[in-house]
């Protein structure tokens, strides 16, 4: 008989702070699509600051999250090791920023995502929830899709925020908008799943 109480609580604190990043990502999205089409610069700098702060809340309680389900499952105690490895270079790249370090910390963000998912299907298998470990396979194919396609667009926007043609602006809040869309998608999908393992867990 399994014991996943350490996961149990893991899994709990984890769709909390997804929701928490999800509504970070949003108002970080969202102060692009302002700055471009009202030129507030006070607003834009405002909400991104507010949701850079939410993300960053949200980003430690998933460090305690996995932490807690590593205790668990090895998959996770693996994934909290990339985790801190992604913070560090996040730090670095917020006072060195380098495109190198962005895509590095891209993929490390990536790696770890599907770890968690793995690792909490390995204990969804485990407890005879195979209908879960299956939805968490189809959600780790959908977020990987909209998170790398997101990241590409979010590149193409930074490479153009500093033209000020018409044209130009079009394009940015377009982008800015389908990176938001593709955001939502990408953590939506993956805070369901959460959701699922909460409950088998905590039931």
């Amino acid at each position: 008989m399994y014991n996943y109480y350490n996961a149990a609580k893991g899994a709990h604190l984890l769709f909390i702070a997804t929701v928490l990043q999800l509504i970070g990502s949003v108002l970080m999205s969202l102060s692009t699509v302002v700055m471009a089409g009202t030129y507030s610069i006070g607003g834009t700098l405002a909400m991104a600051g507010i949701g850079g702060v939410i993300v960053i809340v949200g980003y430690i309680m998933q460090l305690v999250a996995i932490a807690n389900g590593g205790k668990d499952e090895p998959m996770l105690r693996t994934a909290f090791i990339l985790a801190i490895i992604g913070l560090i270079l996040a730090i670095i790249n917020a006072f060195f920023s380098n495109s190198v370090l962005t895509i590095i910390s891209m993929i490390i963000s990536i790696i770890l995502t599907v770890m968690v998912i793995l690792g909490f299907n390995n204990v969804m298998n485990n407890i005879g929830r195979s209908d879960v470990a299956r939805k968490g396979s189809m959600v780790l194919i959908i977020y990987v899709i909209a998170t790398v396609i997101g990241q590409v667009i979010n590149a193409r926007v930074k490479g153009i925020s500093a033209i000020y043609s018409i044209g130009s602006l079009r394009a940015l809040i377009g982008m800015a908008v389908a990176v938001l869309i593709l955001s939502i998608v990408g953590l939506v999908v993956y805070i369901i799943y959460l959701k699922s393992v909460d409950t088998a867990l905590n039931r």
